[in-house]
């Protein structure tokens, strides 16, 4: 009930500016009479969500996808009782995508003007698509844009018709947000194998307590922890690899209360030049990560970023995973 109250209300909200702006204009000398003029102006489908509207894009190592597509009206608060056409203009601060506007049908619009039909409220849905995202995948930050659709003009036999003078309904707005480029997913990676640990080697930094072979000795019951901070390595797997994901272990796994709460992750073929692979957020007992990429590297340094509530942080095992040949 609470949800459809505060609904309503927004509804009525958005009414009011053209109600009010009807009866409070006084200045603009071109209106015969503000109690029965019509005014003009453009609406979202979805005009109950919060504006601008807000695109997501995910960049992942196969490219940046999504979905972009904002259909609208243009409307009068009331029955015109001659046809309306309602120019309109788009605006974006990018060619990086491609936007377009689009009928019912998913046509192309050979000409931006919607028209209101007499007796009638509103015109025809239509909608801006964006599209074409190429050249997005050079972009590995985050990446964020705006767009936003104009009224610009309208035509009309009707008398005492306007473009509402309510600044906010005559465009509409949207926001187009990127991902940073994500090269590790939480998951098992699929089609790999277990790496062979038998030639590894490990060198912990000095936060590290407990010797690196509990890494790998097969014992839930041993580990390498910190207190305060968490502790990083580098791992030598004594040839370049292919690899595909990790797995993890911690102390008491069940629960997860010495888990590492984000870790980085980087490769090296030398010990010396780094390339990250990016941060992820594990948080559970039992942490599988997927390498997107699957880079090919002798050295993987592990680093703990953020620490779980308990302040003391844990692994009991590590295993790493490679592509199936």
């Amino acid at each position: 009930m609470n949800y459809i109250i505060k609904n309503i209300s927004k509804a009525l909200l958005l009414a009011l500016p053209i109600i009010a702006s009807s009866c409070c204009s006084d200045s603009n000398e071109a209106i015969q009479d503000e109690w029965t003029a019509t005014y003009v102006y453009l609406q979202r489908i979805d005009y109950l969500t919060p504006s601008p509207k807000k695109f997501h894009l995910a960049h992942r190592s196969d490219g940046v996808k999504g979905e972009i597509a904002m259909p609208f009206v243009a409307k009068t608060q009331k029955p015109c009782t001659q046809d309306i056409k309602v120019h309109f203009s788009l605006i974006s601060k990018t060619d990086k995508v491609s936007l377009e506007f689009f009928n019912q049908k998913g046509e192309p619009l050979t000409d931006n003007v919607l028209v209101i039909k007499a007796g009638q409220t509103h015109s025809d849905t239509i909608k801006v698509v964006g599209s074409k995202f190429e050249q997005l995948k050079d972009i590995e930050e985050q990446w964020e844009t705006n767009f936003q659709v104009n009224l610009t003009d309208i035509e009309t036999a009707q008398e005492n018709t306007f473009i509402s003078p309510v600044k906010d309904l005559q465009k509409l707005t949207a926001k187009i947000e990127k991902d940073p480029h994500l090269t590790l997913s939480l998951g098992q990676p699929a089609n790999s194998d277990v790496l062979d640990r038998a030639d590894w080697s490990i060198t912990l930094d000095d936060v590290a307590e407990h010797p690196a072979s509990n890494l790998f000795d097969e014992d839930f019951g041993t580990d390498v922890a910190s207190s305060n901070n968490g502790f990083s390595f580098v791992l030598d797997l004594g040839a370049e690899t292919a690899l595909s994901g990790l797995y993890t272990t911690s102390w008491a796994y069940q629960v997860g209360t010495y888990a590492p709460q984000e870790i980085e992750l980087l490769v090296s073929n030398d010990n010396t030049n780094w390339r990250s692979l990016g941060r992820i957020a594990t948080g559970t007992g039992i942490q599988q990560v997927v390498f997107e990429e699957q880079p090919t590297a002798r050295y993987l340094r592990y680093v703990i970023t953020k620490m779980p509530s308990s302040k003391r942080v844990s692994l009991t095992e590590f295993y790493l995973f490679t592509p199936q040949k």
